[in-house]
């Protein structure tokens, strides 16, 4: 049995390659009927009609969807080429008012570790921002996240740099002044997902620490923090992504043990999870990234798989997804976060 170490070591390598023999260990998505597809769709009734962006790591791009979008499609927006300065793209995330903001999972030490592009940035195009430095420097950068007020939060992770890195929404080029959460009662220890509530709390799942950490609104420097939920209760064994929704339960993508758990709002400690949806049914494969909308609707992407599914508000147990988002016209590959656009 290889020891706890090993096996981290094991999701790590996984996680920075996303490598090539990924789908071969996928299933194939079964193609929905008419009616269940007409069903999916009356059940989003007071859904958002915006988008859904997602990462594609080795091509270097984003995408997006929408939101009501199944199946073999095309996506409505992509953002690739030489201008965006996009390196193995990870992190993801929408600012409240419309722009993107990327994390550069670039193991080869490129200059631009972070941008943040326009709401409607379609194609070959520059980004609004590059950010080079202020504690993303000499780091991995795995995630993305913004606050109310639309600054950008990014995750870096890697040997002993574990920090959380943000930046003012005009922030450009090497900063130095930024603030920064880093240090050991951080608990940080590869931090990889990362999201901020309507209140400015950050949560940030620890992929190597097997935890979920939650700050203050504020934190800076070497805080604690203010929850930290963590044990064999939770039965978190690889997280790699989080979410929160509007009653501020959180969700969480647990990569090995292809699942997700939600924890009731303020949960703490080795506190078990409210709902855990796992199962060969949910087509969960790899899970990454995951989001969910105003309704309580769970998207998540599956690197194994090249997919992105979608489940019910509520959803719990073994439960199919209403929506998958899989095959060559998606242009799906090696995804990473997602982010909505309402």
């Amino acid at each position: 049995m290889p020891s706890d170490a090993v096996r981290r070591s094991s999701l790590l390598f996984v996680l920075v390659f996303l490598t090539a023999s990924c789908s071969t260990h996928g299933v194939t998505p079964a193609p929905m009927t008419a009616a269940q597809s007409e069903a999916s769709r009356n059940s989003a009734d007071g859904k958002s009609s915006g988008l859904i962006f997602v990462t594609n790591y080795y091509q270097s791009s984003f995408r997006a969807f929408h939101l009501t979008d199944n199946g073999n499609v095309a996506p409505v927006r992509v953002i690739a080429g030489a201008r965006t300065t996009l390196v193995n793209p990870i992190g993801i995330a929408a600012a409240p008012d419309g722009r993107v903001g990327i994390a550069n999972y670039d193991l080869q030490g490129g200059a631009t570790h972070a941008q943040t592009f326009a709401p409607n940035a379609q194609g070959n195009v520059a980004p609004l921002t590059a950010i080079s430095c202020g504690g993303t420097e000499g780091h991995v950068v795995w995630g993305a996240a913004f606050d109310p007020a639309g600054n950008l939060y990014i995750t870096s992770g890697r040997h002993q740099f574990n920090d959380i890195s943000v930046f003012a929404p005009t922030a450009t080029g090497c900063i130095s002044n930024n603030r920064i959460i880093a240090g050991p009662h951080t608990t940080l220890s590869q931090p990889y997902g990362i999201v901020v509530d309507a209140s400015g709390a950050v949560y940030t799942a620890n992929a190597s620490g097997t935890s979920v950490a939650v700050f203050a609104p504020g934190a800076k420097g070497d805080a604690t923090p203010r929850a930290f939920i963590s044990g064999a209760r939770t039965q978190l064994d690889s997280p790699t992504d989080v979410a929160v929704d509007s009653a501020l339960r959180l969700y969480v993508t647990d990569f090995r043990s292809n699942k997700v758990v939600v924890f009731a709002p303020g949960a703490n400690g080795n506190v078990a999870p409210i709902r855990t949806l796992v199962g060969a049914h949910t087509r969960l494969n790899g899970p990454v990234g995951i989001a969910v909308d105003h309704v309580g609707v769970i998207y998540v992407s599956n690197v194994y798989d090249n997919t992105i599914t979608e489940y019910a508000a509520g959803a719990v147990g073994d439960a199919t997804p209403v929506r998958t988002l899989a095959g060559p016209k998606t242009g799906i590959d090696r995804p990473g976060q997602l982010a909505i656009l309402p």
